[in-house]
């Protein structure tokens, strides 16, 4: 400012990191060094700066040189070369900063319109979360728009919120109000805000604040919609491995406050597998769960009503595979599980907040090309499915899950008989394998069971009802020992039926001879009756 106090007109704004020369005349100027707004959330990580201050350069033979340590709030947006007439224009960048917190209260000298871009690289989204905004014009004459893209164009507008309105991150009592979040669908956001300004100095100007984040979908998954941070793996379109980490790290978490739960969703593709291993955990909060893992899983062990710190692995039925909790033995880890059908890691924290932010962990997961599990349609109508050989990983808890699906389509009406076997002695819970009726009415095809093969049945033999050719057969199994099995099948012909319907078809012919016979001798007496006549 051209002055002694931060009331004193603006000469420039310095955001970025070159190195600039600028000249005042004097005789005061005052530097005022801006880490963020005054208002929460607070995260300040500080940054450094050089300043060398030279009082006449024609005279001046030495420069006085000082390195400034201040800290920041780093993310915060500042517009640049504003003055009181124009209107103000921010781009915030990813290259600069992954994510971060806005305010326009800071930016009081701009008069009507503002606008803030958001510009993130390849393959990155925009997540902007509304915490505060007051509009007090009447009708409309102010207003704040989100747009889908680098430009304001009416097309591109998601969102418009008309004066007057009024939001609050807390309500009356404290609490958090409902998140307003926006995310985009390619790498740009803009948000374009025209307001009235305050007739005197003692009315609230109207003003907006929120957070925003960057988000690389390559390495982080896809957002889901509607959803703070619920990602999508595909193992077509995602790496092929990856790393996972805690989430609420980032200001745009800054209005959750309480139960916060993240899970992150790995499917993959057709004879694909996906592997999660659980590297690092610290200890969690709770003392009122711990950990028991075993040859079914890690699992949690607490009161039902308990809500608790715990990271587990769940299926697409919501079965959990894994869980880990409270005080557990750090040389359970790393916990492994593969799976060739889509499972989910989630994270959830029984009292968040961003002054006490959730449990930390880190893991990593792996797509994986092959065949060993599915959903297969097969036609044959005598045949073999065996378990293939797989070499057991030697990690102490390394579990597969397997949820496996033949649709067995005999296409013949035929006593259809299946027999399955193993050499293993394991319990059901283990794994096992059921035959189910055709039904059209679930997604798999499976309907009502008719038969469960556990492995300790060794073998067993199961002829179905005749006209029964179209059954599904499913494998399940949670255990650090692959299943080892055999599925066989025929289709029978019925002897009896078969007899039964070639003497129905010999005395058809029997009675349809006799039936000619008749024909021929009634014929043959009407001959020589007729011919008696005429020779009377």
């Amino acid at each position: 400012m051209t002055g002694p106090t931060s009331n004193s007109p603006l000469i420039t704004t310095i955001c970025d990191k070159s190195k600039k020369d600028h000249t005042f005349p004097g005789p005061n100027v005052l530097l005022e060094f801006r880490t963020g707004a005054a208002i929460p959330p607070y995260d300040y990580t500080g940054f450094v700066a050089t300043i060398e201050f030279i009082d006449d350069v024609s005279t001046q033979s030495a420069s006085t040189a000082a390195t400034l340590e201040v800290s920041p709030y780093p993310s915060i947006a500042v517009q640049r070369n504003l003055r009181n007439d124009q209107s103000c224009e921010m781009t915030i960048k990813s290259a600069d900063i992954k994510s971060g917190h806005f305010d326009l209260r800071g930016m009081q000298n701009w008069k009507t319109n503002c606008t803030i871009r958001f510009e993130g690289r390849e393959p990155e989204i925009v997540h902007i979360s509304l915490f505060n905004y007051v509009l007090k014009a009447s009708s409309c004459e102010s207003f704040i728009e989100i747009y889908d893209g680098p430009d304001v164009r009416p097309k591109d507008k998601t969102k418009r919120l008309c004066s007057p309105v009024e939001n609050h991150a807390r309500d009356t009592n404290g609490m958090f109000r409902e998140r307003q979040m926006f995310v985009s669908s390619g790498n740009h956001m803009t948000i374009f805000v025209r307001r009235l300004m305050a007739n005197n100095q003692n009315e609230e100007t109207e003003f907006l604040d929120g957070a925003y984040s960057f988000f690389n979908v390559l390495e982080r998954g896809t957002l889901q919609p509607e959803t703070l941070c619920d990602v999508n793996y595909n193992g077509r379109s995602s790496s092929s491995r990856g790393k996972l980490k805690h989430p609420g790290t980032e200001q745009i978490f800054w209005n959750v406050e309480g139960q916060l739960r993240c899970s992150q969703n790995l499917i993959p593709a057709t004879n694909q597998s996906i592997s999660i291993k659980v590297i690092s955990l610290n200890k969690m909060s709770s003392d009122l769960c711990y950990t028991e893992c075993g040859d079914n899983g890690c699992r949690c062990v607490k009161n039902a009503t308990s809500i608790v710190d715990q990271l587990y692995v769940i299926s697409t039925n919501d079965d959990i595979l894994s869980c880990i909790c409270g005080d557990f033995q750090a040389e359970w880890l790393p916990v492994t599980v593969k799976s060739w059908s889509p499972i989910k890691l989630v994270y959830s924290v029984s009292k968040y907040s961003w002054s006490n932010k959730g449990f930390e962990y880190s893991a990593e997961y792996s797509f994986k090309d092959d065949m060993v599990c599915g959903y297969r349609v097969i036609n044959q109508h005598t045949g073999i499915l065996e378990s293939p050989i797989m070499i057991r990983d030697s990690p102490l808890n390394f579990y597969y899950h397997q949820d496996c699906t033949w649709l067995l389509d005999s296409n013949v009406e035929r006593h259809l008989t299946i027999e399955i076997g193993s050499s293993q002695s394991r319990p059901c819970t283990a794994w096992n394998i059921s035959i189910h009726e055709y039904s059209e009415r679930s997604n798999d095809k499976a309907g009502q069971i008719l038969y469960t093969f556990c492995p300790r049945d060794k073998n067993a033999t199961n002829t179905l009802p005749w006209q029964m050719n179209i059954v599904v057969i499913k494998l399940r199994a949670m255990t650090q020992t692959p299943p080892q099995y055999y599925i066989k099948w025929r289709s029978d012909v019925d002897r009896a039926r078969l007899s039964g319907s070639t003497a129905h078809t010999a005395a058809a012919n029997r009675s349809l001879k006799l039936t000619n016979n008749w024909t021929i001798l009634l014929i043959n007496i009407i001959f020589v009756y007729v011919k008696q006549l005429k020779n009377s």
